[in-house]
């Protein structure tokens, strides 16, 4: 990106799509609220449907208006950015569909010029309502100061760890998300191989 790009970005483009989603912002909670009641209620599920389609419409119909103007600022085609980010159905919001906040998805598209979530996720952003963190390799780093605390030592391979270590490396790694348990390629030794090479 040119440094004219990112200056425009900063100077015009960021505060508003941030304007936008402050003003959708207070019309989420109540979305996701009638999501998660349902089935919780006591009511019958046509009610409970009833309540988050109104919760749906209302937000909605606060982020129509919006639609071309995030179209412009951030260039692109308004059928194209309708395309991509229309409510699938009656119960379905704006951009984020039914599993996420149309206004966090504005504020990171502000953010990270980008509307791709994997590019936020390889910046740092943790998921919907979860933040943003350190950049991958801090991140690593990190992570890897944590385990050497609790007794892994990075000079030595994976086998050669105490028990302890072991466990830890099994317990983190299974819970950030490297994989299998049991067979060649353990969570353990997939957590530990980042950690090294980080």
């Amino acid at each position: 990106m040119s440094a004219e790009f990112n200056t425009r970005w900063d100077a015009d483009v960021r505060p508003a799509l941030e304007a936008i989603a402050d003003a959708i912002a207070p019309l989420v909670p109540a979305y996701h609220a009638a999501w998660a009641a349902i089935g919780n209620t006591g009511k019958t599920a046509m009610e409970e449907l009833a309540v988050l389609a109104a919760a749906r419409k209302q937000l909605n119909d606060a982020i129509e208006p919006h639609v071309a103007e995030v179209a412009r600022l951030t260039s692109n085609n308004e059928g194209s950015i309708r395309m991509m980010g229309c409510p699938k159905d009656e119960y379905d919001t704006w951009f984020v569909h039914s599993s996420g906040d149309p206004a966090e998805f504005l504020r990171n598209v502000a953010r990270f010029r980008s509307f791709n979530t994997n590019f936020w996720t390889s910046q740092g952003w943790l998921g919907y309502g979860k933040g943003i963190d350190l950049p991958p390799a801090q991140r690593l780093a990190r992570e890897r100061a944590e385990m050497e605390a609790l007794g892994v030592d990075f000079s030595k391979e994976l086998w050669l760890q105490t028990r302890d270590a072991q466990l830890a490396l099994e317990r983190i790694g299974t819970e950030r998300g490297y994989g299998p348990t049991s067979g060649h390629h353990t969570a353990a030794g997939r957590y530990f191989g980042k950690l090294v090479a980080s």
